[in-house]
């Protein structure tokens, strides 16, 4: 039996804890620092480049495509109910890549260079988690 993702846990972290606020809004977001210019997402509360804690909030646009995938055949604890599931990396129009699972499509079908937008889905209680799905041509 397949379980659903609504019920996997959200970690809290307090300086960057606007991520997930920001989700109920269905936005994709990072941060950028005011340093040195560099965009995160996810979004960091310390820039790994110029360690500044000056970081402002921007919405990212949430289309990309597909750069590298896996098939997750045995999942870690907790997912055991939604293998098989894939795991894309997702290069977004801003350059940036993010990880996150795959939706919408049989993995045997996931292919590289495969356009993808991100959507959210809710899980327990009001937290929302993004994911991707192939955009339809």
């Amino acid at each position: 039996m397949r379980m659903s993702a609504s019920s996997l846990p959200i970690p809290e972290v307090s300086k960057i804890s606007r991520f997930w606020e920001f989700s109920k809004e269905r936005a994709l977001v990072g941060t950028r620092c005011l340093r040195c210019g560099r965009l995160y997402c996810p979004p960091r509360a310390v820039c790994s480049g110029c360690l500044s804690e000056e970081v402002e909030w921007v919405e990212l646009e949430g289309r990309g495509e597909v750069v590298a995938f896996t098939i997750i055949w045995v999942p870690p604890a907790g997912f055991e109910g939604l293998a098989p599931y894939t795991v894309a990396m997702v290069r977004l129009k801003s350059g940036l890549q993010l990880m996150g699972m795959l939706i919408g499509v049989p993995p045997e079908k996931v292919e590289v260079g495969m356009r993808v937008e991100v959507v959210y889905e809710r899980l327990l209680g009001s937290k929302f988690v993004y994911r991707f799905r192939p955009i339809a041509c």
